[in-house]
């Protein structure tokens, strides 16, 4: 398992503090049990609504609107 912060990605940073700073959305970890990405993932959310979920890893970026 990973934390967020041991993620180096730079891409996911830019679009991590875009999300907090255009959207105010909070960070959620959730597990997901899919089989395309199972594991930890993270949601952002604005108070009860999910915005998007990303996945952040090492070597790419992928999100979910």
């Amino acid at each position: 398992m990973y934390r967020l912060g041991d993620v180096h990605n730079p891409l996911w940073e830019m679009f991590h503090q875009g999300m907090k700073d255009g959207y105010h959305a909070e960070l959620a970890y959730v597990l997901s049990q899919c089989s395309y990405s199972y594991g930890w993932n993270v949601k952002f959310k604005r108070g009860s609504k999910t915005i998007c979920m990303g996945d952040p890893r090492e070597d790419l970026l992928s999100c979910c609107l």
